[in-house]
């Protein structure tokens, strides 16, 4: 069939709300690449995006914009119109949807920046360097910051690319796949510019997004940080405090059906005495894909539905992701609930407790 799609009459709305989690293209016999199918129908669609989701796709994409959102951020926290807007139920009258769904973002939000390099504090091993994405400085710093200390406890330096650089992937599975693709080309051009050999990505879905289909031999292999620790962590036998927690571990569509490495998250966490490892179940995708959880908040929810039951029936006293738009989406979902459970990254976890050691 050929022809301008928006001028067939179907229903659109199974391709508008694939979360791209690949979880039928993990499974399927013939290999069928429905990822990048959809992406292609998508950029075909020119899907419409609402004036929030455009600037905040703009603000990943340019580090400018994303420091003139975060200062906007800043002046609404500062100015006590956030407190305003929160209290008295006025968040759940005034915010709904995805601007309910950006609110929770805030609390995520800092305006702090890293430094270029953390030198190391035990014997010297090398330098590495971290590729937090366009979000990692201003979203997960905390995730950042406790990277870096096991980085540099383990006896490696640590650069940190600045400004801070997109891997496209957002862009690519929304429409704009040129867009996406020049985003990633620029990020892989600053990677392989610099003459550290070893590149770890924090989050997977990067770490999977620059990886994917790039076979020039300038390329540098990214990898994913997680197992990069659990082999240099081999050496480490003392030191680690015993933690008496019930640990619900999220287990993130890109580690599971990209990067397939979530046997090491179980790994490196087991490397804590005390912990009950439980696997949280999300029932396939736990709805946050990307920009998902904030353009179409409702329908992401309802993937955590059965998981929020699940929850109040084991009561954990942590939960644990290592995919940061995963963590606030359960995170922000846990707010609306009540529930009261902490989501940090695993990396967070062991290095809280190292204590003293690193």
């Amino acid at each position: 069939m050929q022809g301008n799609l928006d001028s067939l009459k179907i229903d659109l709305s199974s391709l508008e709300h694939c979360l791209l989690c690949r979880s039928c293209e993990a499974v399927c016999p013939s290999k069928v690449p429905y990822g990048e199918i959809i992406t292609l129908t998508r950029d075909e669609l020119s899907p419409k995006k609402s004036r929030l989701v455009s600037q905040l796709m703009d603000a990943v994409a340019e580090p400018q914009q994303m420091q003139q959102m975060l200062s906007k951020l800043k002046l609404y926290k500062k100015s006590g119109l956030q407190k305003l807007v929160q209290a008295g139920g006025l968040l759940s009258g005034l915010l709904k949807g995805e601007l309910r769904a950006a609110e929770g973002l805030l609390k995520h939000a800092s305006v702090e920046r890293l430094q270029d390099y953390y030198p190391a504090k035990s014997e010297f091993q090398g330098d590495v360097q971290l590729f937090v994405g366009c979000m990692g400085e201003s979203f997960d710093q905390q995730t950042v910051r406790d990277a870096i200390a096991l980085l540099n406890g383990l006896g490696f330096g640590v650069k940190i690319a600045h400004p801070a650089s997109c891997c496209g992937a957002m862009h690519h599975h929304n429409g704009e796949i040129n867009k996406g693709s020049e985003l990633k080309t620029i990020s892989l051009s600053r990677l392989t510019n610099d003459t550290t050999d070893v590149v770890l990505g924090l989050a997977g879905s990067c770490v999977a997004r620059l990886n994917e289909g790039s076979e020039e031999a300038s390329a540098p292999s990214i990898i994913e940080i997680t197992d990069f620790l659990v082999e240099n962590l081999a050496k480490v036998t003392e030191g680690i405090s015993v933690v008496n927690k019930k640990v619900a571990v999220h287990q993130p569509c890109s580690n599971k059906n990209l990067l397939n490495n979530f046997d090491k998250t179980i790994e490196l966490l087991n490397k804590i005495s005390g912990l009950e490892l439980l696997t949280l179940p999300t029932y396939g995708c736990c709805g946050a894909s990307g920009i998902h959880m904030v353009s179409d908040a409702e329908h992401a929810r309802k993937f955590l539905a059965d998981t929020v039951e699940w929850l109040a029936v084991e009561k954990p006293d942590l939960i644990v992701s290592q995919n940061m738009g995963c963590m606030f989406h359960i995170s922000s979902e846990m707010t609306r609930q009540n529930m009261g459970i902490e989501v940090i990254h695993p990396l967070s976890l062991l290095r809280s407790a190292f204590a003293d050691k690193i």
